[in-house]
C-alpha cells in the first residue's frame, strides 16, 4: 500500500457533547410512511424540488378513489396535513395519478376522472404550501364524448404551465386516438377546447409517452395499428399544439411483428432517442432510433438493434445520459444471469459501455419494472421490485459515466418490510441519489403509501450529518468555535449493514503544505490507496488531505486538516468544541471553515456534511494581577512598584 507523509505538528483536542434526543429524521429504515388513510391505493407519483419532494396518490379512504398529495422535506418529514391534502373528492373513482412540478415549489397533478359515470381528464395545481390553486376538485382538461383515458403529463417550459396527452375514444370505443392540451399556470386551457389531435389515423393509437422538446412544445410516441397490428409512430408538436412533423406523426419502426413499449429520451436539441421492444425476428429484442428537430431519422430505417440475442429483452426505460447520448435499461430473460441490464448509447448509436450491458441485477427470481433518472454525473439511478426473498421488496443500483456499478452487487435493499411493496416512484433527488415511494402492504391485507431517499453512496434516509450552526465559543479566551450538528440517519442501534462508527471534523486550511500530497500524485476516486489515506487521516488529528483528494472524496472545494475523530453514540444532536488557527482582533476577522464526515466500517464509502464558517474570538477580560506594591515618590516624581 502506497504510504502517504503525514504532519503530525499540530495535534488538537475535541471536545464532544451529546445530548439525549432520540427524534431522529423521518425517513427511517425500510421507508418513512406516507399516508394509512383507506387500503386500497393507486400510484405514487412522485417529483422533487429543492429540499423536498411531493408525492400523489389515489386512495379510498371515503370510499371511492380519490386524489391526495403529500410534501416531505429532506428528512422525510410530513410537512402538510398528516395523510395528505385533497387534490380530488369527487363522486366515483379518479386513478391514474401523474404529476410533474409546477417550477415554483408546487406541482401539477392529473389523473383519469370517473365522476360523470365514464373516464374523462381533469387536472389540478397545488403551491408549496399544499394549497389548491384552481377549481375545486380540478379543472377539466378533456370531457369529450365517450371516455378518454391513461394521462400524461410534463412541463411545458410556461411557469406553472403542463402538456398533458392522453388516450381518447371520442370516435368510438374501437378506435382510439392520441389527443393532447395545454394548460397554463392559472389552469386556463391553451388549445382547442377537449385538446389537439396528435394522431387520428385509422385503427387504435395507444401507449403514448412525451417529453419536453425544449422549445415549450412536446414529442410524442405510441403503438399504432393503422396499417398493421404494433408499429410505433412519432410526432412533435409546438407550444400551440400545431405538428411539426407529418401529420398522424412519422413512422418510427414498422417493421414486420410487434413494435411494443415506446421510451423517450431528450437529445438536447430539439429532437428524441427512442427505444422500444420488438418481435421483428421471433425474440423480443431491443431497438432504437434517433430523431432529429426535424423529425428525420438519424439511423437505419426501423432503427438498430441494441439488444438482440436469443433470448427475450424488454426495453423498460431510457435517460439521458448528459454528454448527447443515453443510457438504456432493460430486463433479459437470459439462459445465464436473467435480470436487469443498462446500455450506454452515443449520440450516433455506438455502444459506449458492453454492447451485451451492464449487469445491474441478476438475483434469482429478483427484478420487475425497474424506474429510471439521471443521477447529475452522466449515470444513473435505478429502481424496482424485486421476489428475491418470496416477497416483493424494493431494490436500487447505481451507474456511473464508465459503466461502473457502485452500490451493492445485486442492489442496495430499499425496504424488507414484511408482505409485498410495488409500483414503485423514483425522482432524482439532486445530490446524485434519488427519492422512492411505493404501495406497501405490511401491515396485511390493505396498502399504504411510504418513501425513502437513497443517498449518492447508496446509503438509506441521510445518512450525510449536516451542521445546523457554527459560532465562536463563548466565555472563553479564543481559540475555539462551537459546532452544533445533527446525526446520519446510521446513527441508530437498528443500522446493522452500515453503522456510523465515529465523526471527524475537518477545517480548511487556509496556507497548505506540510503533509499533504502533490495534486498530480492524489490517486483516483476508485483507488483503494485513497480510502485507506482517508481512514488514516481521519483517525489522525492534524493530518491533511490534497485538494484533488478532496475533489475525489466528494469534499467541498479545499485543502482540508483531519481535527480528530471520536465515536459516535446514537444520539441525533452533537456538539463539538474546535480549534481555530487564530482569533480574530482588531486587525481582521479569522474565519475559518469547517465540514464533518461521518465514519463507517466500510472504508470506500465516504459521507461528508455541508460546509459552515465560523471566528473565534478572545472574549474574556484579563484577571486583575496581585501581589503589586506601590509608593509615591516627590522628588523625582513618580511611582515606584514592587
Amino acid at each position: 500500500m502506497r504510504r502517504f507523509a503525514i504532519s503530525f505538528a499540530i495535534l488538537v483536542s475535541i471536545t464532544l457533547v451529546m445530548i439525549a434526543s432520540r427524534a431522529h429524521a423521518e425517513y427511517v429504515k425500510d421507508g418513512a410512511l406516507i399516508c394509512d388513510a383507506g387500503d386500497r391505493y393507486y400510484g405514487p407519483a412522485l417529483v422533487t424540488i429543492p429540499g423536498a419532494a411531493i408525492i400523489a396518490w389515489a386512495d379510498n379512504r371515503n370510499g371511492n378513489m380519490d386524489v391526495f398529495a403529500q410534501k416531505v422535506d429532506s428528512t422525510g418529514l410530513r410537512l402538510w396535513a398528516t395523510d395528505g391534502v385533497a387534490v380530488c373528492t369527487a363522486a366515483e373513482d379518479q386513478d391514474n395519478v401523474r404529476m410533474v412540478s409546477d417550477g415554483a415549489g408546487g406541482s401539477i397533478i392529473v389523473w383519469a376522472d370517473k365522476r360523470s359515470g365514464v373516464s374523462h381528464i381533469y387536472a389540478q395545481r397545488i403551491d408549496a404550501d399544499g394549497n389548491v390553486l384552481w377549481a375545486p376538485d380540478g379543472i377539466s382538461v378533456c370531457t369529450a364524448s365517450i371516455e378518454q383515458t391513461y394521462p400524461q403529463i410534463i412541463a411545458s417550459g410556461v411557469p406553472g404551465g403542463a402538456i398533458i396527452a392522453w388516450w381518447d375514444n371520442r370516435t368510438g370505443y374501437n378506435n382510439s386516438d392520441i389527443y393532447a392540451q395545454a394548460v397554463d399556470g392559472d389552469g386556463n386551457a391553451l388549445w382547442t377546447s377537449d385538446g389537439v389531435p396528435v394522431c387520428a389515423a385509422d385503427g387504435n393509437q395507444y401507449n403514448t409517452v412525451l417529453i419536453p422538446d425544449g422549445a415549450h412544445g412536446a414529442i410524442l410516441s405510441w403503438e399504432d395499428n393503422r396499417v398493421a397490428e404494433g408499429d410505433l409512430y412519432i410526432q412533435r408538436i409546438d407550444s400551440t399544439g400545431a405538428a411539426l412533423w407529418d401529420n398522424d406523426g412519422v413512422a418510427a419502426c414498422t417493421a414486420s411483428s410487434y413494435q411494443i413499449l415506446p421510451r423517450l429520451a431528450s437529445d438536447g436539441n430539439f429532437g428524441a432517442f427512442i427505444a422500444w421492444t420488438d418481435n421483428r425476428d421471433g425474440n423480443y429484442d431491443i431497438y432504437m432510433q434517433r430523431f432529429d428537430q426535424y423529425g428525420y431519422p438519424n439511423w437505419y430505417t426501423d432503427g438498430i438493434d441494441i439488444a438482440s440475442q436469443t433470448y427475450h429483452e424488454v426495453a423498460t426505460d431510457i435517460v439521458p445520459d448528459g454528454a448527447g447520448g443515453v443510457i438504456v435499461v432493460c430486463g433479459e430473460d437470459r439462459d445465464v444471469e436473467p435480470g436487469i441490464y443498462a446500455m450506454r448509447v452515443s449520440e450516433y448509436g455506438y455502444a459506449e459501455w458492453l454492447w451485451s450491458g451492464i449487469p445491474i441485477c441478476t438475483a434469482p427470481n429478483g427484478p420487475e419494472t425497474p424506474q429510471t433518472v439521471p443521477d447529475g454525473s452522466g449515470g444513473a439511478v435505478i429502481a424496482w421490485t424485486d421476489w428475491r426473498k418470496g416477497q416483493s421488496d424494493i431494490y436500487a443500483q447505481k451507474i456511473d459515466a464508465t459503466g461502473e456499478v457502485l452500490w451493492t452487487t445485486d442492489g442496495v435493499l430499499i425496504c424488507r418490510a414484511p408482505n409485498d411493496q410495488s409500483d414503485v416512484g423514483l425522482a432524482a433527488d439532486g445530490d446524485g441519489g434519488a427519492i422512492i415511494a411505493w404501495r406497501d402492504s405490511r401491515a396485511g391485507n390493505t396498502y399504504h403509501t411510504y418513501a425513502q431517499r437513497i443517498s449518492g453512496e447508496g446509503l438509506w434516509g441521510n445518512p450525510e450529518p449536516s451542521i445546523v450552526s457554527c459560532h465562536d465559543a463563548p466565555d472563553d479566551q479564543g481559540g475555539y468555535v462551537r459546532i452544533k450538528m445533527t446525526a446520519s440517519s446510521h446513527d441508530i442501534a437498528q443500522e446493522k449493514d452500515y453503522p456510523i462508527t465515529g465523526y471527524n471534523v475537518w477545517r480548511e486550511l487556509r496556507s497548505p503544505g506540510g503533509g499533504l500530497l502533490a495534486a498530480g500524485d492524489a490517486p483516483a476516486a476508485e483507488d483503494a490507496a485513497l480510502f485507506s489515506f482517508f481512514e488514516e487521516a481521519a483517525n489522525t488529528p492534524g493530518a491533511r488531505i490534497s485538494r484533488a483528494q478532496a475533489a475525489a472524496l466528494g469534499f467541498p472545494s479545499g485543502d482540508w486538516e483531519s481535527l480528530g475523530l471520536h465515536a459516535a453514540r446514537q444520539d441525533t444532536v452533537y456538539y463539538f468544541a474546535v480549534p481555530t488557527e487564530s482569533d480574530s482582533t482588531a486587525s481582521g476577522t479569522g474565519w475559518e471553515t469547517y465540514v464533518v464526515t461521518a465514519h463507517t466500517p466500510t472504508t470506500s464509502i465516504v459521507i461528508v456534511s455541508n460546509c459552515d464558517s465560523a471566528y473565534s474570538v478572545d472574549n474574556l477580560a484579563p484577571p486583575v494581577t496581585e501581589g503589586f506594591a506601590g509608593a509615591e515618590t516627590a522628588s523625582p516624581h513618580g511611582l515606584s512598584l514592587t
